[in-house]
């Protein structure tokens, strides 16, 4: 029988109760990263569009991602929701920049779903085709030698348009967090080596464009 492994807050969701409607088994615990484990190589994050809108503001949800990726073979962020013309407090430029990087850059596949019912659903057929090829449900994230704090950080910045390892090194010894860097002026970006005036205008405007404030 298939089985999922829910992280415990997800309870409160309604989404296991869900799965359990659609024959699969689900089992709870408290998971560093993701809300489901589908199989050894499947870590799924699930998200409201509203917290995702909220996520992209805060810069979040590129924390949370860049984990999942670097803890699991096969990541996959579910919206749930309905249409993005339903988010308020976003413009939709900067939620579709921010799926454009998902998607790209971090290579993560996106699932929109209507609701949790449909979510619940995309989840059992999964893990059922999971189970059929690759047995019981196992942990993720020992498939993957941990990466330290900075490797992730740096792994992030690199995903940035136009920056690449050596110039990811430097944003992060210059600013020396995510939080500091997306706060960045154009005069502190153009200080970094190796920044000139088109780059520095690049990275600014994709950071204003991704919290929806052009």
């Amino acid at each position: 029988m298939a089985r999922i492994l829910a992280d415990i807050r997800e309870r409160k969701s309604g989404v296991p109760d869900l799965i359990l409607k659609e024959g699969v088994s689900v089992i709870y615990g408290t998971l560093p990263i993701g809300d489901y484990v589908l199989s050894e190589r499947v870590l799924v994050e699930r998200k409201s569009l509203y917290d995702f809108a909220s996520s992209i503001k805060n810069k979040r949800v590129f924390r949370q991602l860049a984990d999942l990726r670097d803890s699991c073979e096969m990541p996959i962020l579910i919206l749930e929701g309905g249409s993005l013309s339903k988010v308020r407090g976003l413009k939709k430029k900067g939620l579709l920049g921010a799926l454009a990087l998902i998607t790209v850059y971090y290579r993560i596949p996106v699932i929109f779903t209507a609701d949790r019912s449909e979510t619940a659903q995309f989840l059992a057929i999964l893990a059922r085709r999971e189970s059929m090829e690759l047995g019981e449900v196992m942990s993720v994230f020992n498939k993957k030698k941990a990466r330290t704090e900075e490797e992730k950080l740096l792994r992030v910045v690199e995903s940035l348009p136009d920056v690449g390892p050596k110039r990811a090194r430097e944003l992060l010894h210059k600013f020396g967090s995510l939080r500091n860097l997306f706060n960045a002026s154009y005069e502190e970006l153009l200080s970094v080596p190796g920044f000139g005036e088109g780059r520095a205008l690049k990275l600014l405007k994709f950071f204003r464009e991704e919290a929806g404030e052009l």
